[in-house]
């Protein structure tokens, strides 16, 4: 009996910034399930790369953009929130890719 190749772990990934000058709030989110193959493997890939557990929750300064961000893999849930001083550099491609459909809350 072959080995099956392990499906990949469903990963759904969920970005709020609010506050700043202009105080909007604006929201993003990515799902495997409804991503493309290639897509899915970026955002997995771009995860990877960001030690979420070390992320720590900044305290906020009112005038910059404050960011919550919630990683839901497999059955791990992680939050972080912080402030736009606080985001690591390896954070900053996965952030990127969540901006391309940031809307309206």
């Amino acid at each position: 009996m072959e080995d099956q190749p392990m499906a990949p772990q469903h990963v759904r990934i969920e970005l709020e910034r609010s506050g700043g000058f202009t105080g909007l709030r604006r929201c993003a989110s990515m799902d495997t399930s409804t991503l493309t193959p290639d897509e899915a493997t970026r955002l997995r890939e771009a995860i990877d790369r960001v030690d979420l557990r070390g992320l720590t929750n900044s305290t906020v300064d009112s005038a910059l953009p404050r960011l919550d961000l919630v990683v839901v893999r497999g059955d791990q849930r992680l939050h972080a929130s912080l402030d736009e001083r606080a985001v690591p550099a390896e954070l900053r491609p996965l952030l990127q890719m969540l901006d391309q459909r940031m809307g309206p809350c």
